[in-house]
């Protein structure tokens, strides 16, 4: 019993965060990893599939998924391919104590964008919405 505690303690100021990833036909190497840096310095990976089960929707179309656990609204987030670095981009998110859903996309020249959204009635505010992206800062650019 202490430790289911100690487990809801550890995940009380946690919001599970979809991670979504849109490769536009990019041939990536694996495991694809998305790594999340919140500003106090906690990281957490997430591993994306293409394998049709939730949250991923479609197997094989590119769009890949995965979910994890952070707390924080401003976040590096770092992508890497077969365990090279692939590129970063940084996001500042809405607060929000709900789920959140983070969408990365991958444009030409492995420059990744983000943007990120609170989903409909989870604060009470259905326009709540935020975005940020930058540049990738170059590393692999994918593939076997």
């Amino acid at each position: 019993m202490w430790m289911l505690a100690l487990i809801s303690l550890a995940f009380a100021k946690s919001s599970p965060l979809v991670v979504r990833l849109n490769a536009a036909g990019a041939d990536l190497a694996l495991p694809l990893v998305v790594r999340l840096a919140a500003a106090d310095g906690t990281t957490v990976d997430v591993n994306l599939l293409d394998d049709g089960e939730r949250p991923d929707i479609a197997a094989q179309d590119g769009r890949w998924a995965g979910v994890g656990m952070l707390e924080g609204e401003a976040l590096t987030i770092t992508l890497t391919a077969g365990g090279a670095h692939f590129g970063s981009t940084t996001i500042t998110l809405e607060e929000g104590s709900g789920p959140r859903d983070l969408d990365i996309a991958l444009g030409t020249g492995g420059v990744l964008t983000a943007t990120g959204t609170v989903p409909t009635g989870t604060t009470g505010d259905p326009s709540a919405q935020s975005s940020g992206g930058g540049a990738a800062d170059g590393g692999a650019t994918g593939g076997d």
